[in-house]
Protein backbone atom coordinates (compact mmCIF):
# COMPACT_ATOMS: atom_id res chain seq x y z
CA UNK A 1 0.00 0.00 0.00
CA UNK A 2 0.87 3.51 -0.54
CA UNK A 3 1.62 6.14 2.31
CA UNK A 4 -1.48 7.83 1.28
CA UNK A 5 -3.47 4.73 1.81
CA UNK A 6 -1.66 3.99 5.10
CA UNK A 7 -2.00 7.24 6.81
CA UNK A 8 -6.32 7.10 5.45
CA UNK A 9 -6.26 4.01 7.00
CA UNK A 10 -4.55 5.26 10.49
CA UNK A 11 -7.46 7.72 10.28
CA UNK A 12 -10.07 5.59 10.21
CA UNK A 13 -8.95 3.11 13.09
CA UNK A 14 -8.50 6.37 15.35
CA UNK A 15 -11.83 7.93 14.58
CA UNK A 16 -13.27 4.26 15.12
CA UNK A 17 -11.45 3.93 18.39
CA UNK A 18 -11.91 7.29 19.72
CA UNK A 19 -16.07 6.80 18.28
CA UNK A 20 -16.03 3.62 20.29
CA UNK A 21 -14.90 4.61 23.46
CA UNK A 22 -17.13 7.59 23.45
CA UNK A 23 -20.38 5.31 22.12
CA UNK A 24 -19.84 3.39 25.45
CA UNK A 25 -20.31 6.47 27.59
CA UNK A 26 -23.71 7.26 25.52
CA UNK A 27 -25.36 3.87 25.63
CA UNK A 28 -24.20 3.94 29.69
CA UNK A 29 -26.28 6.68 30.05
CA UNK A 30 -28.56 6.28 27.21
CA UNK A 31 -29.36 2.83 26.51
CA UNK A 32 -33.05 3.82 25.19
CA UNK A 33 -31.45 5.22 22.10
CA UNK A 34 -31.30 2.77 19.27
CA UNK A 35 -29.45 4.98 17.07
CA UNK A 36 -26.28 4.72 18.89
CA UNK A 37 -26.18 0.65 17.44
CA UNK A 38 -26.72 1.74 14.39
CA UNK A 39 -23.93 3.76 14.77
CA UNK A 40 -21.90 1.42 16.23
CA UNK A 41 -23.12 -1.28 13.48
CA UNK A 42 -21.52 0.98 10.65
CA UNK A 43 -18.53 2.11 12.49
CA UNK A 44 -17.86 -2.25 12.73
CA UNK A 45 -18.67 -2.23 8.84
CA UNK A 46 -16.49 0.14 7.50
CA UNK A 47 -13.87 -1.36 9.75
CA UNK A 48 -14.59 -4.69 8.28
CA UNK A 49 -14.18 -3.07 4.46
CA UNK A 50 -10.93 -1.32 5.77
CA UNK A 51 -9.38 -5.03 6.99
CA UNK A 52 -10.78 -6.56 4.02
CA UNK A 53 -9.64 -3.34 1.70
CA UNK A 54 -5.99 -4.19 3.58
CA UNK A 55 -5.52 -7.44 2.43
CA UNK A 56 -6.47 -7.04 -1.03
CA UNK A 57 -3.91 -4.33 -1.29
CA UNK A 58 -1.20 -6.95 0.74
CA UNK A 59 -2.38 -9.55 -2.24
CA UNK A 60 -1.44 -7.64 -4.69
CA UNK A 61 1.79 -6.53 -3.25
CA UNK A 62 2.80 -10.19 -2.66
CA UNK A 63 1.60 -11.15 -6.36
CA UNK A 64 3.38 -7.86 -7.74
CA UNK A 65 7.02 -8.83 -5.64
CA UNK A 66 6.43 -12.99 -7.32
CA UNK A 67 5.34 -11.10 -10.54
CA UNK A 68 8.37 -9.32 -10.99
CA UNK A 69 10.62 -12.46 -9.36
CA UNK A 70 8.90 -14.58 -12.18
CA UNK A 71 10.08 -12.13 -14.85
CA UNK A 72 13.48 -11.97 -13.80
CA UNK A 73 13.96 -15.68 -13.81
CA UNK A 74 12.10 -15.98 -17.06
CA UNK A 75 14.10 -12.98 -18.62
CA UNK A 76 17.71 -14.37 -17.59
CA UNK A 77 17.27 -17.71 -18.08
CA UNK A 78 18.89 -19.81 -20.87
CA UNK A 79 16.31 -21.96 -21.36
CA UNK A 80 13.34 -20.78 -23.26
CA UNK A 81 9.76 -20.18 -20.77
CA UNK A 82 6.86 -20.78 -22.65
CA UNK A 83 2.90 -20.64 -22.50
CA UNK A 84 0.48 -21.16 -24.99
CA UNK A 85 -2.84 -21.01 -25.18
CA UNK A 86 -5.39 -23.61 -27.29
CA UNK A 87 -9.01 -23.16 -27.93
CA UNK A 88 -10.31 -20.12 -30.08
CA UNK A 89 -7.45 -17.87 -28.88
CA UNK A 90 -4.50 -20.32 -29.87
CA UNK A 91 -1.14 -19.02 -29.95
CA UNK A 92 1.77 -17.77 -27.72
CA UNK A 93 0.95 -16.15 -24.16
CA UNK A 94 4.20 -16.05 -23.35
CA UNK A 95 7.49 -16.73 -24.14
CA UNK A 96 10.93 -15.54 -22.67
CA UNK A 97 13.42 -13.58 -24.61
CA UNK A 98 16.11 -16.20 -24.50
CA UNK A 99 14.26 -17.42 -27.50
CA UNK A 100 15.66 -14.62 -29.28
CA UNK A 101 19.18 -15.74 -28.01
CA UNK A 102 18.72 -19.17 -29.21
CA UNK A 103 17.18 -18.78 -32.56
CA UNK A 104 17.68 -15.12 -33.60
CA UNK A 105 14.16 -14.74 -33.88
CA UNK A 106 12.26 -12.07 -30.87
CA UNK A 107 9.01 -12.98 -28.95
CA UNK A 108 7.10 -10.86 -30.86
CA UNK A 109 7.20 -12.54 -33.50
CA UNK A 110 6.16 -15.58 -31.82
CA UNK A 111 2.77 -13.50 -30.45
CA UNK A 112 1.91 -12.45 -34.38
CA UNK A 113 1.57 -16.35 -35.58
CA UNK A 114 0.26 -19.34 -33.87
CA UNK A 115 2.73 -21.76 -35.78
CA UNK A 116 5.73 -19.70 -36.00
CA UNK A 117 7.69 -22.39 -34.75
CA UNK A 118 7.86 -23.47 -38.45
CA UNK A 119 10.46 -20.86 -39.05
CA UNK A 120 12.52 -23.06 -36.45
CA UNK A 121 12.40 -26.26 -38.14
CA UNK A 122 12.61 -28.28 -40.82
CA UNK A 123 9.63 -29.52 -42.48
CA UNK A 124 10.04 -33.36 -41.62
CA UNK A 125 9.62 -32.34 -38.10
CA UNK A 126 5.97 -29.99 -38.57
CA UNK A 127 3.97 -33.04 -37.92
CA UNK A 128 5.47 -33.55 -34.49
CA UNK A 129 5.77 -29.72 -33.45
CA UNK A 130 1.94 -30.03 -34.21
CA UNK A 131 1.45 -32.89 -32.15
CA UNK A 132 3.42 -30.81 -29.13
CA UNK A 133 1.29 -27.27 -29.80
CA UNK A 134 -1.86 -28.75 -30.57
CA UNK A 135 -1.60 -30.50 -27.06
CA UNK A 136 -2.41 -34.19 -28.37
CA UNK A 137 -0.23 -35.83 -26.38
CA UNK A 138 -1.96 -35.66 -22.93
CA UNK A 139 -1.78 -39.09 -21.82
CA UNK A 140 2.39 -38.68 -21.34
CA UNK A 141 1.94 -35.21 -20.10
CA UNK A 142 4.48 -33.92 -19.34
CA UNK A 143 6.51 -35.18 -22.71
CA UNK A 144 9.86 -34.54 -23.66
CA UNK A 145 11.05 -34.13 -27.44
CA UNK A 146 14.03 -33.55 -28.98
CA UNK A 147 14.08 -31.15 -32.19
CA UNK A 148 16.85 -29.83 -34.42
CA UNK A 149 16.56 -25.69 -34.49
CA UNK A 150 17.92 -23.80 -37.43
CA UNK A 151 18.99 -20.27 -35.88
CA UNK A 152 18.57 -17.43 -38.11
CA UNK A 153 21.79 -17.43 -39.39
CA UNK A 154 21.22 -21.14 -40.61
CA UNK A 155 23.21 -22.70 -37.73
CA UNK A 156 21.88 -25.58 -36.77
CA UNK A 157 21.05 -26.51 -33.11
CA UNK A 158 19.71 -28.99 -30.93
CA UNK A 159 16.50 -28.28 -28.79
CA UNK A 160 15.23 -30.40 -25.71
CA UNK A 161 11.29 -29.53 -25.14
CA UNK A 162 9.49 -30.73 -22.17
CA UNK A 163 5.82 -29.95 -22.13
CA UNK A 164 2.91 -30.25 -19.88
CA UNK A 165 -0.57 -29.74 -21.48
CA UNK A 166 -3.50 -27.96 -19.09
CA UNK A 167 -6.48 -29.62 -18.50
CA UNK A 168 -10.15 -28.21 -17.99
CA UNK A 169 -11.90 -31.23 -17.27
CA UNK A 170 -11.12 -33.81 -20.26
CA UNK A 171 -10.15 -30.74 -22.73
CA UNK A 172 -7.15 -29.27 -23.50
CA UNK A 173 -6.85 -25.53 -23.11
CA UNK A 174 -2.92 -24.50 -22.84
CA UNK A 175 0.53 -25.77 -22.85
CA UNK A 176 3.34 -24.75 -21.26
CA UNK A 177 7.08 -25.83 -20.98
CA UNK A 178 10.54 -24.92 -21.65
CA UNK A 179 13.29 -25.49 -24.19
CA UNK A 180 16.76 -26.40 -23.70
CA UNK A 181 19.54 -26.57 -25.99
CA UNK A 182 21.31 -29.74 -25.97
CA UNK A 183 23.56 -28.94 -28.91
CA UNK A 184 26.61 -29.65 -27.19
CA UNK A 185 25.43 -32.65 -25.19
CA UNK A 186 23.77 -33.84 -28.20
CA UNK A 187 26.94 -33.56 -30.88
CA UNK A 188 28.84 -35.48 -27.72
CA UNK A 189 26.55 -38.28 -28.06
CA UNK A 190 26.68 -38.41 -31.65
CA UNK A 191 30.32 -38.31 -31.52
CA UNK A 192 30.64 -41.03 -28.64
CA UNK A 193 28.12 -43.06 -31.25
CA UNK A 194 30.10 -42.68 -34.15
CA UNK A 195 33.35 -43.58 -32.27
CA UNK A 196 31.30 -47.29 -31.44
CA UNK A 197 30.40 -47.31 -34.77
CA UNK A 198 33.29 -47.08 -36.47
CA UNK A 199 35.40 -49.76 -34.03
CA UNK A 200 32.37 -52.03 -35.03
CA UNK A 201 32.85 -51.13 -38.62
CA UNK A 202 36.71 -51.57 -38.75
CA UNK A 203 35.97 -55.34 -36.70
CA UNK A 204 33.47 -56.08 -38.96
CA UNK A 205 35.95 -55.39 -42.14
CA UNK A 206 38.68 -56.69 -40.54
CA UNK A 207 37.15 -60.13 -40.10
CA UNK A 208 35.80 -59.63 -43.46
CA UNK A 209 39.34 -59.07 -45.37
CA UNK A 210 42.15 -59.78 -43.20
CA UNK A 211 41.71 -63.34 -43.04
CA UNK A 212 42.19 -64.14 -46.65
CA UNK A 213 45.63 -62.38 -46.36
CA UNK A 214 46.82 -63.50 -43.20
CA UNK A 215 45.86 -67.58 -44.24
CA UNK A 216 48.20 -67.31 -47.53
CA UNK A 217 51.08 -65.33 -45.38
CA UNK A 218 50.77 -68.39 -42.92
CA UNK A 219 50.93 -71.43 -45.19
CA UNK A 220 53.42 -70.12 -47.00
CA UNK A 221 55.82 -69.50 -43.73
CA UNK A 222 54.65 -72.80 -42.15
CA UNK A 223 56.24 -74.42 -45.36
CA UNK A 224 59.06 -72.75 -45.31
CA UNK A 225 59.90 -73.45 -41.53
CA UNK A 226 59.25 -77.45 -41.69
CA UNK A 227 61.10 -77.82 -44.94
CA UNK A 228 58.02 -78.38 -47.28
CA UNK A 229 59.52 -75.65 -49.97
CA UNK A 230 63.19 -76.56 -50.44
CA UNK A 231 64.44 -75.70 -53.83
CA UNK A 232 65.97 -72.59 -54.01
CA UNK A 233 63.47 -71.18 -57.08
CA UNK A 234 60.66 -72.14 -54.90
CA UNK A 235 61.81 -70.88 -51.55
CA UNK A 236 62.06 -67.52 -53.56
CA UNK A 237 58.48 -67.37 -55.38
CA UNK A 238 57.28 -68.17 -51.71
CA UNK A 239 59.09 -65.47 -50.13
CA UNK A 240 57.71 -62.97 -52.54
CA UNK A 241 54.40 -64.13 -52.35
CA UNK A 242 54.94 -63.51 -48.86
CA UNK A 243 56.35 -59.74 -49.27
CA UNK A 244 53.35 -59.25 -51.62
CA UNK A 245 50.65 -60.54 -49.00
CA UNK A 246 51.82 -58.05 -46.43
CA UNK A 247 51.85 -55.26 -48.65
CA UNK A 248 48.77 -56.16 -49.84
CA UNK A 249 47.37 -56.34 -45.94
CA UNK A 250 49.33 -53.38 -45.03
CA UNK A 251 47.43 -51.52 -47.75
CA UNK A 252 43.75 -52.82 -46.61
CA UNK A 253 44.36 -52.04 -42.99
CA UNK A 254 44.92 -48.53 -43.76
CA UNK A 255 42.21 -48.75 -45.92
CA UNK A 256 40.00 -49.24 -43.95
CA UNK A 257 40.68 -47.93 -40.80
CA UNK A 258 40.52 -44.74 -43.47
CA UNK A 259 37.25 -45.29 -44.34
CA UNK A 260 35.49 -46.27 -40.87
CA UNK A 261 36.68 -42.80 -40.06
CA UNK A 262 35.18 -41.25 -43.42
CA UNK A 263 31.56 -43.52 -43.17
CA UNK A 264 31.28 -41.97 -39.09
CA UNK A 265 32.56 -38.63 -39.90
CA UNK A 266 35.39 -38.35 -38.01
CA UNK A 267 37.85 -38.31 -40.78
CA UNK A 268 40.38 -34.73 -40.69
CA UNK A 269 39.95 -32.43 -43.82
CA UNK A 270 42.10 -29.35 -44.86
CA UNK A 271 40.39 -27.22 -46.88
CA UNK A 272 41.89 -24.16 -48.89
CA UNK A 273 41.15 -21.81 -51.42
CA UNK A 274 42.78 -22.86 -54.76
CA UNK A 275 42.36 -21.80 -58.43
CA UNK A 276 40.55 -24.68 -60.08
CA UNK A 277 43.41 -24.32 -62.65
CA UNK A 278 46.38 -24.40 -59.63
CA UNK A 279 44.98 -27.97 -59.13
CA UNK A 280 44.77 -29.25 -62.58
CA UNK A 281 48.28 -28.44 -63.54
CA UNK A 282 49.05 -29.96 -60.44
CA UNK A 283 47.92 -32.89 -60.51
CA UNK A 284 48.50 -33.66 -64.57
CA UNK A 285 52.49 -32.77 -63.85
CA UNK A 286 52.47 -35.17 -60.49
CA UNK A 287 51.34 -38.14 -62.44
CA UNK A 288 52.26 -37.57 -66.03
CA UNK A 289 55.39 -40.12 -65.22
CA UNK A 290 52.92 -42.84 -63.84
CA UNK A 291 50.99 -42.85 -67.41
CA UNK A 292 54.23 -42.66 -69.28
CA UNK A 293 55.27 -45.83 -67.20
CA UNK A 294 52.12 -47.51 -67.88
CA UNK A 295 53.23 -46.99 -71.99
CA UNK A 296 49.66 -45.00 -72.30
CA UNK A 297 49.27 -42.49 -74.62
CA UNK A 298 48.24 -39.70 -72.84
CA UNK A 299 45.63 -36.70 -73.68
CA UNK A 300 44.54 -33.92 -72.48
CA UNK A 301 41.61 -31.46 -72.88
CA UNK A 302 41.91 -28.25 -70.16
CA UNK A 303 39.56 -25.19 -70.42
CA UNK A 304 42.38 -22.77 -69.75
CA UNK A 305 40.10 -19.60 -69.33
CA UNK A 306 37.72 -20.63 -67.12
CA UNK A 307 39.07 -22.63 -64.94
CA UNK A 308 41.59 -19.59 -64.17
CA UNK A 309 38.86 -17.33 -62.72
CA UNK A 310 37.30 -19.92 -60.70
CA UNK A 311 37.95 -21.05 -56.82
CA UNK A 312 37.40 -24.18 -55.17
CA UNK A 313 37.31 -25.00 -51.52
CA UNK A 314 39.23 -28.25 -51.18
CA UNK A 315 41.54 -30.96 -49.45
CA UNK A 316 44.31 -30.54 -52.15
CA UNK A 317 45.92 -33.61 -50.06
CA UNK A 318 41.99 -35.99 -50.74
CA UNK A 319 41.38 -34.48 -54.11
CA UNK A 320 44.96 -36.10 -54.97
CA UNK A 321 43.92 -39.46 -53.15
CA UNK A 322 41.13 -39.62 -55.60
CA UNK A 323 42.80 -38.74 -58.90
CA UNK A 324 45.77 -41.21 -57.83
CA UNK A 325 43.49 -43.93 -57.17
CA UNK A 326 41.42 -43.30 -60.81
CA UNK A 327 45.06 -43.26 -62.52
CA UNK A 328 45.75 -46.12 -61.30
CA UNK A 329 42.93 -47.84 -62.05
CA UNK A 330 43.27 -46.43 -65.59
CA UNK A 331 46.74 -47.73 -66.12
CA UNK A 332 45.49 -51.52 -64.21
CA UNK A 333 42.53 -52.05 -66.68
CA UNK A 334 44.20 -50.97 -70.12
CA UNK A 335 46.31 -52.40 -72.14
CA UNK A 336 49.83 -50.93 -72.93
CA UNK A 337 49.72 -48.51 -76.02
CA UNK A 338 46.28 -47.49 -75.41
CA UNK A 339 44.91 -43.83 -74.80
CA UNK A 340 43.98 -42.01 -71.14
CA UNK A 341 41.87 -39.00 -72.11
CA UNK A 342 42.10 -36.58 -69.22
CA UNK A 343 39.76 -33.09 -69.40
CA UNK A 344 39.39 -30.44 -66.71
CA UNK A 345 36.12 -28.49 -67.57
CA UNK A 346 33.63 -27.05 -65.81
CA UNK A 347 29.99 -27.24 -66.35
CA UNK A 348 27.24 -24.67 -68.80
CA UNK A 349 26.41 -22.74 -65.54
CA UNK A 350 30.23 -22.85 -64.24
CA UNK A 351 28.79 -24.08 -61.01
CA UNK A 352 30.87 -27.03 -60.96
CA UNK A 353 34.33 -28.18 -61.72
CA UNK A 354 34.38 -31.71 -63.99
CA UNK A 355 37.24 -33.62 -63.88
CA UNK A 356 36.78 -37.36 -66.48
CA UNK A 357 39.41 -39.89 -66.39
CA UNK A 358 38.55 -42.04 -70.01
CA UNK A 359 40.48 -44.91 -70.83
CA UNK A 360 40.01 -47.36 -73.34
CA UNK A 361 40.29 -50.64 -71.84
CA UNK A 362 38.37 -53.63 -70.78
CA UNK A 363 35.42 -51.73 -69.33
CA UNK A 364 33.25 -52.60 -66.84
CA UNK A 365 29.96 -54.75 -67.62
CA UNK A 366 26.31 -52.89 -67.37
CA UNK A 367 25.40 -55.22 -64.44
CA UNK A 368 28.53 -54.09 -62.24
CA UNK A 369 28.18 -50.33 -62.76
CA UNK A 370 25.81 -49.84 -59.92
CA UNK A 371 27.96 -51.58 -57.04
CA UNK A 372 31.32 -50.09 -58.49
CA UNK A 373 31.13 -47.68 -55.25
CA UNK A 374 30.51 -50.03 -52.82
CA UNK A 375 32.97 -51.82 -50.33
CA UNK A 376 34.73 -54.68 -51.28
CA UNK A 377 32.76 -55.04 -54.76
CA UNK A 378 35.06 -56.68 -57.70
CA UNK A 379 33.90 -56.52 -60.96
CA UNK A 380 35.15 -59.57 -62.94
CA UNK A 381 38.35 -59.32 -64.86
CA UNK A 382 40.37 -61.80 -66.96
CA UNK A 383 42.90 -63.09 -64.78
CA UNK A 384 45.95 -61.06 -66.67
CA UNK A 385 45.01 -58.08 -64.95
CA UNK A 386 43.15 -59.40 -61.68
CA UNK A 387 45.46 -57.63 -59.34
CA UNK A 388 45.47 -59.54 -56.22
CA UNK A 389 46.61 -56.29 -54.13
CA UNK A 390 43.42 -54.57 -54.81
CA UNK A 391 41.21 -54.50 -51.72
CA UNK A 392 38.04 -53.43 -53.23
CA UNK A 393 37.99 -50.34 -50.78
CA UNK A 394 39.74 -47.80 -53.18
CA UNK A 395 36.32 -46.64 -55.09
CA UNK A 396 34.50 -46.44 -51.76
CA UNK A 397 36.79 -44.23 -50.70
CA UNK A 398 37.15 -42.23 -53.77
CA UNK A 399 33.27 -41.73 -53.48
CA UNK A 400 33.27 -40.52 -49.63
CA UNK A 401 36.19 -38.42 -50.14
CA UNK A 402 34.29 -36.67 -53.23
CA UNK A 403 31.28 -36.29 -50.89
CA UNK A 404 32.87 -34.65 -48.36
CA UNK A 405 33.80 -31.83 -50.76
CA UNK A 406 30.14 -31.35 -51.46
CA UNK A 407 31.14 -33.12 -55.09
CA UNK A 408 29.79 -36.23 -56.51
CA UNK A 409 31.59 -39.28 -58.88
CA UNK A 410 29.92 -41.30 -61.60
CA UNK A 411 31.14 -43.76 -63.82
CA UNK A 412 30.07 -44.37 -67.47
CA UNK A 413 31.44 -47.71 -69.39
CA UNK A 414 30.99 -50.36 -72.08
CA UNK A 415 32.74 -54.16 -72.11
CA UNK A 416 35.72 -53.61 -74.41
CA UNK A 417 35.40 -49.89 -74.94
CA UNK A 418 36.88 -48.18 -71.93
CA UNK A 419 35.29 -46.54 -68.93
CA UNK A 420 34.74 -42.97 -67.70
CA UNK A 421 34.95 -41.83 -64.38
CA UNK A 422 33.58 -38.42 -63.73
CA UNK A 423 34.47 -36.28 -60.43
CA UNK A 424 31.98 -32.91 -59.74
CA UNK A 425 33.24 -30.26 -57.29
CA UNK A 426 31.56 -27.22 -56.73
CA UNK A 427 32.87 -23.86 -57.64
CA UNK A 428 32.43 -21.00 -55.18
CA UNK A 429 33.12 -17.40 -55.99
CA UNK A 430 36.10 -15.39 -53.57
CA UNK A 431 33.56 -13.75 -51.67
CA UNK A 432 31.72 -17.69 -50.63
CA UNK A 433 35.39 -18.43 -49.47
CA UNK A 434 35.82 -15.90 -47.63
CA UNK A 435 32.12 -16.29 -45.81
CA UNK A 436 33.17 -20.11 -45.22
CA UNK A 437 35.97 -19.42 -43.61
CA UNK A 438 34.91 -16.79 -41.31
CA UNK A 439 31.95 -18.82 -40.29
CA UNK A 440 34.38 -21.85 -39.61
CA UNK A 441 36.68 -19.71 -37.18
CA UNK A 442 33.05 -18.19 -35.74
CA UNK A 443 32.45 -22.11 -34.81
CA UNK A 444 36.10 -22.63 -33.90
CA UNK A 445 35.91 -20.21 -31.41
CA UNK A 446 32.58 -20.91 -30.15
CA UNK A 447 33.58 -24.45 -29.69
CA UNK A 448 37.11 -23.60 -28.32
CA UNK A 449 36.43 -20.55 -26.74
CA UNK A 450 40.07 -20.34 -24.61
CA UNK A 451 41.57 -20.31 -28.26
CA UNK A 452 40.33 -17.00 -28.95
Amino acid sequence: ATQREKAIFTIIFMIWGIGKAVFSLFEAQYAQVFGFYLVEILFSNVLNVCIFVIYILKTRSEISRADRIFKVIAENATDVIFYYTLGDQKGFSYISPSIERMTGHPPAAFYGNPKYYYELLDSSDYHQADEIFEGRNTEASPATYILTIYHKNGKRIYGEITVTVIMEGEEPVAIEGFIRDITITKLAEDELQASRKSRELLLSYVSHELRTPITSILGYVSALKDGTIQEEEDVRKAMDIVINKSITLERLINDLFQLSKLETKQFSFRFQKMEALDLTIGLINKYSMDIEKGNLKLKTKIDYGVLSEVFLFVDPERIEQVYANLISNAIKYTKPGDRLLLQFLTDKKKENMLIHISDSGIGIAKADIPYVFERFYRAESPPEIRNASSSGLGLTICKELVEAHGGSISVKSRVGKGSTFSVKMPIYSADQIQQIEGKEISDAQRENPDRG
